[in-house]
């Protein structure tokens, strides 16, 4: 079995490597000028329970899956994928319009009829994926019927997710390509070695991000590298917390070291809150500067400003736009930590992350203005 690429890649630098994660989206924070935290606003989130303990323990808790597994190699293999492949935000809403689903359910059902076709998830499936399976088995439809110039003939042509759909087979193809080429027939296999290698959440983040380009997320704010590594982290954390009891190499004791995540979903949540707020409509003390009429606003105005601005038809908008994405997520990751921190030791900005991302899901929020990512392998 080859060794693993030099797991620390372009992510080396002083301190840990989720404590950078942290650092540098502080730094980015503090150096962008697209976003601001209004913390009037989330006090009055955190201070009207907007956090529940029993709730955020719920939706910290893994859901089960209604699959058997053969054995932990199958369901390491099951999760690896699913959190591989859970990116394409800024096709949403052609996924909801034509299959029904969000980025997470089609990655999710798509795996899970895969499994139930007993389909082998190891690497050589992954590098011989090709489009057509990918739209089949993910039901992602690539071609559509649009009018020709013959009043009632219509023509075949790429539809509107063929892009979405070539992003998934590029990240199966080079993930199994990278896999095979170090000697490892699947993930569960690199997983299971790497977490005996280099120990713990941090160490198996570190390996994925460092061998595999799919679990590498580095955005760039103003010149500054700003880590994320989002679906490493959330894969890490969802095998310790799944699988940890049962598989010993799992069994990870610094899972404190995750750091929040952030995604459109966390994002979107945030901006409806009015805790992410445009970084021209306030001044630092969480009172806007003026509003169009000249008149001052505060407190729930500003807050109600952040979500959207209003076009000229009277519809609101969404508040940022997706060239906006790496500007945003510095900042979520600051505002789940100073919530985390607000809120006391039994909440961790990680899991407060994907409390934030399922209440973004919820009925209350399907008329909110959804944040749109750019195009992202991390989204």
């Amino acid at each position: 079995m080859a060794a693993m690429a030099d797991q620390q890649g372009t992510l080396g630098g002083k301190g840990g490597l989720l404590a950078r994660v942290v650092a540098t989206s502080a730094t980015a924070c503090e150096e962008q000028q697209v976003a601001r935290i209004n913390d009037d606003a989330m006090a009055k989130f955190l201070d009207g329970g907007g956090v529940p303990l029993d709730k955020y323990k719920r939706a910290a808790s893994r859901v089960p899956l209604p699959l058997k597994f053969d054995d932990a190699a199958q369901e390491i293999n099951f999760h690896s994928l699913l959190a591989l492949l859970s990116f394409g935000g800024s096709h949403e809403p052609e996924l909801l319009r034509l299959t029904g689903s969000n980025v997470d359910d089609a990655a999710k059902f798509g795996l899970i009829g895969s499994h139930l076709s007993r389909e082998r998830l190891d690497a050589t499936w992954m590098k011989n994926a090709h489009v057509g399976s990918v739209s089949e088995g993910f039901k992602i439809p690539v071609r559509e019927d649009a009018p020709s110039t013959i009043p009632g003939v219509t023509v075949d042509r790429p539809g509107a997710l063929v892009s979405h759909a070539q992003a998934l087979c590029s990240v199966l193809n080079e993930t199994g390509e990278a896999l095979l080429s170090r000697g490892y027939t699947d993930m569960a296999q690199f997983i299971l070695h790497s977490a005996r290698s280099d120990p713990g959440v941090e160490g198996l983040v570190r390996s994925l991000s460092g061998a595999l380009p799919g679990f590498q997320d580095t955005e760039t704010v103003n010149g500054l590298d700003v880590l994320m590594l989002k679906n490493a982290q959330v894969l890490a954390g969802e095998l310790s917390s799944r699988m940890g009891k049962a598989v010993e190499d799992l069994r990870f004791d610094d899972s404190d070291k995750l750091t929040a995540v952030a995604d459109a979903d966390v994002i979107t949540a945030l901006t409806t809150l009015g805790i992410l707020e445009p970084a021209k409509t306030a001044t630092p003390t969480g009172t806007a500067e003026t509003a169009a009429d000249g008149a001052p606003r505060e407190g729930e105005e500003i807050a109600e400003t952040a979500v959207g601005a209003s076009s000229a038809d009277g519809r609101v908008g969404p508040a940022f736009k997706p060239k906006d994405t790496a500007e945003l997520r510095a900042v979520a990751v600051q505002a789940c930590h100073r919530m985390a921190e607000s809120l006391g030791k039994d909440y961790r900005p990680h899991e407060l992350s994907l409390y934030l991302k399922r209440l973004s899901r919820r009925k209350e929020y399907k008329d909110a203005p959804r944040f749109l990512p750019r195009e992202s392998r991390a989204l």
